[in-house]
Formats: C-alpha cells, structure tokens, sequence
C-alpha cells in the first residue's frame, strides 16, 4: 500500500460515518500536547477540540500551573487590603 492509498483510505472511512470524525479528533487532541491558546496553532487545536466534543471539560491550557498559581495570589493580594482581610478562625461565642 503506497501513501497516496493509505490517504484515500483514511479519507474514504472519515467520509463513511460522521461519528469517525469525532473518533479521529478525540485520538489527535489525546495525542498531541496542549499549545499556548494564543498563538494561532492553540486556535487551530481549540477548534480540533470542538471537532471531538471535548466542550466544557478540564483540560490543560497551555500555561504552566506555577504562573498561574502566581496570577491567583497577585489577584488576591490586590483585591484583600489589611481592612477587608478575612478572619482566620472563628472564636466560640
């Protein structure tokens, strides 16, 4: 089997069923690791993703956990000034 036949195999069994080409995107986004989201290959893999109906799910972002555990706690400690800080425990009344 020569590539050429090899495409036009794959091509003629995504075209048999609808449902193969939710199958052939689930095994590429399973395969192929998370890119940033804004560069224009993470476009091209957002849209892959819908291709497999992997729609409202945890999946990895493309940012690295530590930097955007940094982002939450500059938020936090933007958004709590010493005033409106929350109290740490409850005492008994």
């Amino acid at each position: 089997m020569t590539t050429s036949q090899f495409l036009m195999a794959v091509l003629n069994w995504l075209q048999g069923d609808p449902s193969h080409v939710v199958a052939a995107a689930a095994l590429l986004n399973a395969v192929i690791p998370t890119p940033d989201p804004r560069t224009p290959v993470g476009k091209v893999y957002k849209a892959l993703e819908l291709l497999a109906l992997n729609v409202l799910h945890a999946k990895e972002t493309g940012v690295s956990p530590a930097t955007l555990a940094d982002q939450v706690a500059a938020a936090l400690a933007q958004k709590q000034s010493p005033q409106t800080a929350l109290p740490t425990s409850k005492e008994p009344s």
